[in-house]
């Protein structure tokens, strides 16, 4: 599938600025999760308790997906 977004290169590899990509994540898990909800806002509505919350969500996700892929590179 062609994705204009998408270079072939491996974003894990590629980020220098993991602080940038936790947060990414925080914000693509609170998307994933909002439609259809009581708390369907967007990320910048989302509230501090939230966003605390899926910052550590997306932190753990992305520091798990570092460490199993940095043991297969």
């Amino acid at each position: 599938m062609d994705d204009p977004t998408h270079d072939g290169r491996c974003r894990l590899c590629t980020a220098n600025d993991l602080d940038g990509l936790r947060e990414e994540m925080a914000e693509a898990l609170w998307e994933s999760r909002r439609d259809g909800t009581l708390d369907d806002r967007a990320w910048a509505e989302a509230g501090p308790m939230w966003q605390v919350i899926f910052r550590d969500f997306g932190a753990t996700a992305v520091d798990s997906m570092l460490e199993r892929h940095r043991a297969t590179v």
